[in-house]
């Protein structure tokens, strides 16, 4: 328990990062440098307690904000790096503990910036690699605060930290704010933003259909002993975006198998009417293709048109969903960051999404916080916790 040493209104615990035996509490409104510009407690694990070690502080800088974002790592040279997203265009603090103390090496600028950019606005360290994001920065016109973040790596020859990547939405628009949130492990990365359209970024997506013996399914036990696999995830539940077109590619194993979509929940072969816009006759070989519409119903299931309870769920979205939350990953420490999925917690036009607001990565673990108002205005509160094997809510916490 780290009680406050401030006065009220200094937002102490506004961020807060941990590794080994030091933890940093932000404090952006605090103001030992100059009114608002900001401080960073640093606490170190001392005998199972946590002991006050040093207060850092950024140059005299009215109202930076420095402590909105912190990050301290400990995966090579223990470092702690500090944003001062309200600084001009933003400012990243770094610094590097030498028993006793903690002395600053750099202070980063972006690469390209103004005034309201808010470089810094969050921040994530591992190793010798960095993620900086910038969540306003504009991108063109009609992209107003569309938001960008950068990689950095350190060079120690230099030694300083270099710009590797400028990483920006697949779909960026106004107020998007990409980069409100960012997480970082050695491998993957996690990119909050506050809006996007969930379109492929193709107008057809591809998946292949195949039939083998439950094993894991959802439905195992239940009906057929077969059931489907959707790009080789038995019984996955799919979700389709209103107005892009799907293509169904059916594997030979599918054979006797007619794929079907219908709103009954087992369809058991007797008398069942695929969905409106499903093509007709139904088959089990070739390829299926499928674009949701208006009319399409809103949740219904896929399933084999003779055997019981061989599918899953199909669920259908408006082409954007509040927040999301951007994966990448890379290799090995070396190669660029790749784009691997988008994520969120689906919902329609009204649904309040928080999806991305925090985010935090670890190892193939991903938790974020979720939905802060559903459709009904009933007010609730989620945390997501997906797992890199299926990019989905995999727990929910309430």
């Amino acid at each position: 328990d780290v009680s406050s040493p401030l006065v009220s209104n200094d937002l102490f615990g506004y961020s807060v990062s941990m590794s080994g035996v030091w933890l940093c509490v932000g404090s952006p409104n605090h103001s030992s440098s100059a009114n608002g510009s900001g401080g960073v407690f640093v606490y170190e694990l001392v005998g199972g307690s946590w002991v006050f070690h040093t207060l850092l502080t950024p140059d005299i800088y009215l109202n930076a904000s420095f402590g909105s974002s912190v990050s301290v790592d400990t995966n090579s040279t223990p470092r702690i790096s500090v944003g001062a997203p309200n600084q001009s265009s933003g400012r990243v603090y770094v610094f590097e503990y030498s028993s006793p103390s903690w002395s600053q090496t750099q202070k980063i600028q972006p690469p390209s910036g103004l005034a309201g950019d808010c470089f810094g606005s969050s921040l994530s360290m591992f190793g010798d690699s960095m993620v900086i994001s910038a969540m306003k920065k504009d991108l063109g016109v009609g992209e107003t605060d569309a938001g960008v973040a950068y990689t950095y790596t350190y060079n120690g020859t230099t030694p300083q930290w270099n710009v590797s990547q400028t990483l920006s939405s697949p779909l960026p628009g106004p107020s998007y704010l990409f980069g409100r949130s960012v997480s970082m492990d050695e491998l993957t990365m996690c990119i909050g933003e506050n809006k996007t359209v969930l379109e492929p970024l193709s107008d057809t997506v591809d998946f292949q259909v195949t039939v083998a013996t439950k094993t894991v399914h959802p439905l195992f036990g239940t009906g057929s002993g077969d059931g489907f696999l959707l790009d080789g995830v038995e019984g996955a539940p799919l979700t389709l975006v209103l107005g892009v077109t799907y293509t169904f590619t059916l594997d030979a194993s599918v054979s006797t198998h007619p794929f079907v979509f219908t709103e009954d929940s087992n369809n058991d072969g007797i008398g069942q009417t695929p969905i409106d816009g499903f093509p007709t006759p139904v088959t089990d070989t070739g390829t299926v293709t499928f674009t949701p519409t208006e009319s399409t119903p809103s949740s219904f299931y896929y399933q084999c048109g003779v055997h019981a309870y061989m599918g899953g769920t199909v669920t259908i979205v408006e082409p954007y969903a509040g927040r999301t939350v951007h994966v990448y990953t890379r290799e090995t420490t070396s190669d660029p960051w790749s784009l691997l999925d988008t994520a969120s917690a689906l919902g329609g036009p009204n649904s309040k999404n928080a999806v991305g607001t925090c985010v935090s990565v670890s190892g193939t673990t991903i938790l974020t916080t979720g939905v802060s108002n559903t459709t009904t205005g009933d007010l609730e509160e989620h945390a997501y916790n997906w797992t890199m094997t299926d990019i989905g809510p995999d727990v929910v916490l309430r």
